[in-house]
């Protein structure tokens, strides 16, 4: 069985980081999408920022571990 691959561009409107904002540090993460409107992947407030960064990183290793062919 053989698959076509797709050559495929993802575009983002901005860097996603770390910023200061008046209620302490802000995240911003970028999302690609047809529409530039909301090209953003989360608003809202974050209850335990902890847990959020323990996610964050375990899914950067599983990705970084995708692009290794592991």
């Amino acid at each position: 069985m053989s698959v076509a691959a797709i050559d495929f561009t993802y575009r983002y409107p901005f860097a996603s980081g770390m910023s200061d904002s008046d209620h302490g540090l802000g995240l911003s993460l970028a999302t690609c999408g047809r529409s530039h409107e909301r090209s953003y992947f989360f608003e809202g407030h974050i209850r335990e920022p902890l847990v959020v960064g323990y996610l964050l990183l375990a899914e950067g290793e599983r990705a970084s571990e995708g692009e290794k062919g592991l």
